[in-house]
């Protein structure tokens, strides 16, 4: 698997031109790359934040914004279930 990782690193460092540079900068750039990208909810696609506008990158917050709330909300009622499940299980003994 490893050797397959490899041959996939050497391919896209010479499909983008940076077989010269070492790992260590082609990882280090790449990380920039996703670094830089957003998902634009109002465009509905994905986009380099460093070229949009402030209102895109206000929108793309809120709405990542948004959904982690959602996420924190589900994760906080499903929390509440399993201690409901708990205390019905040890009978209200807990330790």
């Amino acid at each position: 698997a490893s050797s397959m990782v490899e041959e996939e690193i050497q391919y896209l460092r010479v499909a983008m031109g940076h077989e010269n540079e070492s790992f260590e900068d082609f990882v280090k750039s790449h990380d920039a790359c996703q670094e830089d990208l957003m998902f634009f909810p109002t465009n509905n696609s994905y986009g380099l934040a460093s070229v949009a506008g402030n209102a895109d990158k206000i929108s793309a917050l809120q709405h990542e914004f948004e959904m982690l709330k959602k996420r924190m909300d589900d994760e906080a009622k499903k929390a509440s279930r399993l201690e409901q499940k708990i205390k019905l299980l040890t009978q209200g003994y807990q330790v």
